[in-house]
């Protein structure tokens, strides 16, 4: 869980900033056996889907990639 917070928080900070201004929100919700991480950032958005890393690619851009196979959904 720590790893895949502080990846999407890391990439809202790094990516959607907008002239290093912008608000960040986080927000935990634990209940039960179900954690639930949400990340809102100010950053004009993307299309996840396009994003595609394979073995052999560079060693930077794989947070998401990382989220999409650990995470539930």
């Amino acid at each position: 869980m720590e790893l895949l917070t502080s990846e999407l928080v890391s990439d809202a900070v790094r990516h959607a900033r907008v002239d290093g201004k912008g608000t960040l929100g986080l927000k935990i919700e634990i209940r039960s056996r179900v954690v639930r991480v949400v990340v809102v950032d100010g950053g004009p958005g993307f299309d996840a889907s396009r994003i595609v890393r394979s073995p052999g690619a560079d060693e930077g851009g794989w947070g998401l990639f990382l989220v999409e196979e650990m995470s539930d959904r």
